[in-house]
């Protein structure tokens, strides 16, 4: 690697599979810094993708996280957004997860934003499921 930001992603490649990855303020850093880079890494989305689901069943995972995540999945790019929108359905785990973060964060009286930039975020993502209607 020959510049700061090679480096980095080096480096997040490289030590991407540990523990502190599976946060969803982790995969939110992660998705704001690819997006404000404007880069399109495969292999740091597919890790970002497989934290996913782990990170929508934390504990720590508030609606205001819930709310950035989903606007950042939403906003990504066509192939890295394509790439999500396959997880959804090809992947149960990862489908039931968001499923079980969404619930209950729906079923409480949201603001309009939030509202919003969820259904937007799903309607981008291609998700289907009855939850979304």
């Amino acid at each position: 690697p020959s510049t700061i930001v090679e480096e980095a992603l080096f480096a997040l490649r490289r030590r991407g599979y540990g523990p502190w990855r599976a946060e969803a303020e982790a995969l939110i850093h992660l998705l704001q810094a690819l997006r404000t880079l404007k880069l399109q890494d495969e292999e740091l989305f597919e890790l970002a993708l497989d934290r996913l689901p782990t990170a929508l069943r934390s504990p720590s995972l508030t609606l205001d996280k819930l709310v950035l995540l989903m606007e950042l999945l939403g906003d990504l790019p066509p192939k890295p957004r394509l790439h999500v929108r396959m997880h959804l359905h090809q992947r149960t785990r990862l489908r039931s997860a968001l499923c079980d973060a969404l619930i209950p964060k729906l079923k409480r009286k949201l603001d309009i934003e939030s509202q919003t930039v969820i259904a937007r975020a799903l309607a981008r993502l291609g998700y289907d499921d009855p939850i979304a209607q």
